[in-house]
């Protein structure tokens, strides 16, 4: 929440980034819970380590992006 409220515009960025929060949180359990029904509860969950293992993956990106943008001047 606190990457999302620097820059420009960091109210709609902080409810946009909730939002999402909010949506994937209603959505990841019966999505997990179809997957099982229809494989295995380790199939299911087989997803979420290639989602963590991507975001590990791209977080030093979004890192190096963050320190060489410019930070705007507060008038």
């Amino acid at each position: 929440m606190s990457a999302a409220a620097e820059g420009r515009n960091d109210g709609a960025r902080v409810s946009a980034e909730a939002g999402l929060g909010y949506v994937a949180n209603l959505i990841s359990p019966p999505l997990i819970g179809f997957l099982a029904a229809s494989f295995d509860i380790l199939t299911a969950l087989w997803p979420l380590v290639g989602l963590f293992a991507l975001s590990a993956v791209l977080a030093p990106a979004f890192l190096a992006r963050q320190r060489t943008a410019p930070v705007p001047a507060v008038p």
